[in-house]
């Protein structure tokens, strides 16, 4: 008998109260997709979310009650196949969720997989921080009661099946194309060259940069990834460069913030010019900045555990914070870390967590058209007069102020 669907949306309303997602049934033979309880903020790139989802449903086959799947290794849907006696054989969707907190790496590394189209990225920016963490015990659990909800049976956690798509095409293209590149006898150079640049970056050591690169053959573009195009080609080329020397700069302690603007302004210089044959002397130059930055980032760095304590705030700035949470994460106790930070510094966590917050929110401000209470309840701050407080005492002035000025 089927489950009446005043019954089912009472199960999903249940199950939401709970969870805090949204649940969905997917057709995947019939193409369509019903939202049942909705409590979140869509997907700005909906239509090309149900796509993928619907061809990943029509390509496997499901011999699990429970699994859970992720097509970009952020978000993660916890799925239930009721029998065909249930809701017409659709498959239930609760989610998306994440398993590893939204930092700014995050979203960027997402918008730039996504190709997310300038303006919808602040919303995008909103999606991925409205999504609820859980840990993988936990969607597990819950689709152990979601299903025994609807079904009446219990599954054990070890029934419950991982799935993520995305990296197995990776691979499988990856294989094919070294494949192709051996069969047309074309391999990339020898990839010494990049790992002493990428450790001369790391390790801020210009002059020993400049004599390296001006003591090797010409650096040459390494493949082909675009090849009914040539410019297209040097571009994407240059790009992947200045990717690999923004991680490299990064691992040796720059700022990601620095690295990431000074990434996105390399990337936009090659961008604009539509007729870039200036490969060499442009990454020549992209990694001695890089190399500098680090290199003066370093004169100025403090201890081990300081450094991991100002680079775990900078990761979790859309979080709240704790002091103990910090200790934990360095693996130092409370008293001896928050000594020590203020020796260093000559300021508390506390109030450099406050510092860094009031920081984003400027840029926010800048760069977003973020309200205020947006910006105060995306940095979690208790409400919107304590972050005015905060912002009037570092900054002295208000956020509207700042934002008119």
């Amino acid at each position: 008998m089927k489950m009446m669907h005043e019954e089912l949306i009472y199960v999903c309303e249940m199950m939401q109260h709970y969870a805090k997602m949204p649940i969905s049934s997917i057709d995947p033979i019939g193409g369509t997709l019903t939202s049942l309880v909705s409590n979140s903020i869509d997907n700005p790139l909906h239509e090309k979310w149900l796509e993928n989802m619907l061809r990943y449903f029509a390509e496997k086959e499901f011999d699990f009650p429970i699994t859970v799947i992720t097509l970009n290794n952020v978000e993660y849907y916890l799925c239930i196949r009721a029998p065909k006696s249930m809701i017409k054989d659709h498959i239930l969707l609760l989610g998306p969720c994440v398993f590893d907190k939204i930092t700014k790496a995050t979203i960027y590394d997402y918008l730039i997989m996504n190709k997310v189209p300038r303006q919808l990225e602040e919303k995008m920016r909103s999606y991925l921080l409205s999504l609820p963490f859980y840990n993988k015990w936990t969607i597990s659990r819950f689709g152990q009661m979601l299903y025994y909800l609807l079904v009446k049976k219990r599954v054990e956690l070890n029934d419950i099946r991982y799935f993520t798509p995305l990296s197995s095409d990776i691979e499988s293209e990856l294989q094919q194309q070294v494949t192709n590149q051996k069969m047309d006898e074309f391999l990339h150079h020898d990839n010494k060259y990049e790992n002493i640049i990428r450790q001369l970056i790391q390790e801020g050591r210009l002059d020993a940069l400049e004599k390296f690169m001006a003591s090797v053959p010409e650096l040459q573009g390494g493949g082909i990834v675009a090849r009914n195009n040539p410019v297209r080609n040097e571009k994407n080329l240059a790009i992947v460069c200045v990717t690999l020397a923004s991680r490299a700069a990064m691992d040796g302690g720059l700022h990601s913030e620095i690295a990431y603007t000074l990434s996105d302004m390399s990337i936009q210089q090659i961008e604009s010019d539509h007729n870039f044959n200036t490969f060499t002397e442009t990454i020549k130059k992209v990694f001695k900045e890089y190399a500098k930055q680090v290199m003066q980032a370093k004169e100025h760095q403090y201890s081990k555990a300081v450094f991991k304590v100002e680079k775990y705030i900078y990761n979790n700035l859309y979080q709240k914070l704790s002091v103990q949470e910090i200790a934990d994460n360095v693996g130092l106790s409370t008293d001896y870390l928050s000594k020590q930070f203020k020796k260093e510094t000559g300021m508390t966590i506390v109030e450099y967590i406050l510092q860094e917050k009031i920081k984003e929110a400027k840029n926010l401000m800048n760069y977003s058209n973020l309200s205020i209470s947006e910006i105060s309840n995306h940095l979690q701050f208790f409400d919107q007069s304590h972050f005015i407080r905060v912002f009037k005492r570092i900054c002295g002035k208000t956020p509207k102020q700042y934002k008119l000025q």
